[in-house]
């Protein structure tokens, strides 16, 4: 496994997942966002689209359990973007 946790910053894309890894060649994707009031931006939601489209998994995210369920169940590639 590759992970790798985004820094913001000017030479930095906007709207990529907080962390980004790789996971038995598969790519994964995690935005994190604060329980109940946080949501993705509109350009968060315009990357995680591309990316479904590349064949890669993105998810909105508040708590480690979240990320260690969906990564237990493997979701299939219909279910590509939560919204928590």
């Amino acid at each position: 496994m590759f992970f790798y946790k985004t820094a913001p910053g000017p030479y930095m894309r906007r709207g990529l997942p907080d962390i980004q890894c790789c996971i038995d060649g598969e790519y994964w994707g995690f935005e994190i966002k604060r329980p109940i009031v946080g949501a993705a931006s509109d350009l968060q939601l315009q990357t995680a689209e591309e990316i479904k489209r590349a064949g890669g998994h993105c998810f909105t995210v508040s708590f480690v359990e979240e990320v260690e369920q969906i990564l237990r169940g493997r979701p299939d590639r219909q279910r590509q973007w939560l919204i928590g």
